[in-house]
Order: structure tokens, then C-alpha cells, then sequence
């Protein structure tokens, strides 16, 4: 994820970074230690976005209990 300041004062853009293989790809885009550091503060914890284009292919799930959950 990379944080750019455009010419118009205010507006950042946000280009993110996806891991592409033969199965598709994965990119979060949101992650609110990198927002912190680049000086925008939301509540929200994380997000992600992928995309399976192979048949069959299984991609692994992570599940957390409290307090981290």
C-alpha cells in the first residue's frame, strides 16, 4: 500500500499492492496501523479483497478468539 499526496491539497491516493498468482490475487486495502501512520485515523480494524479465478483451489481461513477477535 502506498500513500501519494496529489496536487489537490487534501486528497491522497492509496495505490495498493495485490499479490497475483495462477490462482488470482489478494490485496488488502485497508489496515489501520498503515492509515495511523500515514496520518488518517478511521475505526476500523482491516480489510481485504481477493479473487479465485482457478477451480478447485482452496484458500486458507483465520479465525481468532477474544480478546484478538
Amino acid at each position: 500500500m502506498e500513500f501519494i499526496n496529489s496536487e489537490l491539497k487534501g486528497i491522497i491516493i492509496i495505490s495498493l499492492k495485490p499479490n497475483i498468482d495462477n490462482r488470482g490475487f489478494f490485496v488488502r486495502t485497508y489496515d489501520n496501523n498503515v492509515f495511523n501512520e500515514n496520518g488518517l485515523k478511521f475505526d476500523w480494524v482491516q480489510e481485504n479483497h481477493s479473487k479465485t479465478v482457478k477451480s478447485g483451489t482452496i484458500r486458507g481461513l483465520h479465525f481468532q478468539l477474544p480478546p484478538f477477535a
